[in-house]
């Protein structure tokens, strides 16, 4: 399957990029004026405080929970694997991969 999103970590910005997501490496180009770091998302704020940081650390978790996401079904797929049942070190993983990505999504 073919990804063209910008591939993560994704994290809030903070001073100047205060209300945008930014990705880790990849989306900053040198101008004239300098370099430049273009954002993900910008988020709309003013509408509910609480609501647009929520939504923040949501957009911001995305690549978190894509990647969970695929475990999850890369696990699913895998006769074997469904077969033998849950258990092992890719369980283990694959559950501690979404209650990470989760957590962030919630802020925690």
């Amino acid at each position: 399957m073919k990804t063209n999103f910008t591939l993560g970590p994704w994290h809030k910005g903070a001073g100047n990029g205060t209300g945008s997501i930014f990705a880790g490496t990849g989306r900053m180009r040198c101008e004239s004026g300098g370099t430049v770091l273009y954002p993900i998302a910008t988020i709309m704020t003013g509408f509910n405080e609480i609501e647009d940081e929520a939504n923040a650390d949501l957009i911001a978790t995305a690549p978190k929970l894509y990647t969970a996401l695929e475990m999850l079904m890369h696990f699913a797929n895998d006769e074997k694997k469904c077969r033998r049942g849950w258990g092992g070190l890719e369980h283990t993983a694959l559950i501690n991969a979404a209650k990470d990505a989760l957590s962030e999504a919630r802020g925690e």
